[in-house]
């Protein structure tokens, strides 16, 4: 693998569906102070179990990334305690979480425990379904369109080589569509798991309200399914972190 095995970023090419300006534009806005202290935590989550993939919990607040922790060799439970552990630290607007294969069973676990979680199929109708192929191209393109507007991205080359080395094309009826994950690894890539946590951020829009009602307790916002965290936290703290 380039990336994993090489240290490389993936060579460019006419299909690449980020290109690596934007990376570094992102990357040079992430020296300026922050300034979205109002804006929604969103926490996404990509579940892997064993092998080469990783899970990834990312928590996203405007347009910085709070921070992203990547995991291996994890059972489902115990994804669940560091997803738990983040909900707790970070008291999001929303969690969205890839619900495809063993994700499912996080989902049900984190509700059991009362947790307020979307399982998000990336495979699913996009909400503009002429537009996009699925879900997933949605989601990869509003991310897309947040690095090229205000994004800000820390220096973790894994994840801006992950974002560089998706490919894309068109359906017969002009809908984006994005590179499988299996194409990816055929050549020679890794699987872009720090990639689509920050993707799924993007899953569903996200509003809060305004701290002074938030603080009187209640619920934020949240088109198509309300969730009732009432109290971000600026600046929470890393203890829930391996």
């Amino acid at each position: 693998m380039r990336v994993r095995v090489k240290g490389l970023f993936p060579r460019a090419s006419s299909t690449q569906f980020i290109s690596q300006a934007l990376i570094d534009q992102a990357k040079a806005r992430a020296a300026q102070p922050f300034s979205m202290a109002w804006a929604p935590r969103i926490i996404g989550a990509d579940v892997a179990r064993f092998g080469d993939d990783e899970s990834v919990i990312l928590i996203r607040q405007g347009n910085r990334l709070l921070e992203s922790v990547h995991l291996r060799e994890k059972s489902t439970t115990e994804l669940v305690g560091f997803v738990g552990r983040a909900i707790s630290a970070y008291q999001p607007s929303a969690v969205f979480i890839d619900e495809v294969g063993i994700g499912a069973g996080v989902v049900d676990q984190l509700r059991d425990l009362g947790h307020h979680v979307i399982g998000v199929n990336a495979g699913e109708s996009a909400s503009e379904p002429t537009k996009y192929r699925n879900l997933r191209a949605e989601m990869w393109d509003k991310m897309r369109q947040w690095l090229q507007d205000t994004g800000m991205l820390p220096d973790d080359p894994e994840l801006c080589a992950q974002l560089t080395g998706l490919e894309y094309g068109y359906t017969v009826h002009e809908q984006l569509q994005l590179e499988r994950k299996e194409d990816m690894k055929a050549r020679g890539l890794a699987s872009p798991d720090r990639g689509d946590a920050l993707a799924l951020t993007f899953a569903r829009p996200v509003t809060m309200q305004a701290r002074t009602q938030a603080r009187q307790g209640q619920q934020a916002q949240l088109d198509y399914n309300p969730l009732t965290y009432d109290r971000p936290r600026v600046g929470a703290g890393r203890d829930w972190t391996p």
